[in-house]
């Protein structure tokens, strides 16, 4: 195993905790009432962002498992990962609108803190898969 191969296991793994905490997160929001995650998910832009997590972290998991893993070899899902970098995208806009939402309407500093250190962490992971692809698209182009 190359040090190539490690890196891109790691990533996967990484991206597959992101997306698994998303999926995670609107599970929390639709099902356990007594949660702050709830408490967002019980009004319109609240609920309509839990559902918004749910389809960014699916996309995700999928990419992953059909992509990354290879576990349904007939199937190849180019899409999401030529453009996995949306997704990551729209991780970070769902956190950072649960940040105005935790904010203006629960007043809960707690879940502000939370949700801007998932928004940050994502986009800092989407910044270093982007760049990573890049140099290795550059390679192939200057190796083959």
């Amino acid at each position: 195993m190359t040090n190539t191969d490690k890196g891109n296991i790691a990533s996967s793994i990484l991206r597959l905790f992101v997306c698994g905490n998303a999926v995670l997160t609107w599970f929390i929001a639709i099902f356990e009432m007594r949660s702050m995650s709830a408490l967002m998910a019980r009004t319109s832009e609240g609920y309509m962002l839990a559902w918004a997590l749910l389809a960014c972290g699916i996309v995700g998991i999928l990419d992953v498992i059909i992509n990354d893993f290879g576990l349904l070899k007939m199937l190849r899902f180019e899409s999401a990962r030529t453009y996995r970098h949306f997704g990551f995208a729209g991780l970070a806009f769902c956190y950072v609108s649960q940040l105005f939402l935790a904010v203006l309407q629960l007043n809960s500093p707690s879940v502000a803190i939370y949700c801007v250190f998932n928004a940050g962490m994502i986009v800092t992971f989407s910044l270093i898969d982007a760049n990573q692809r890049s140099k290795d698209a550059a390679c192939v182009k200057a190796f083959n």
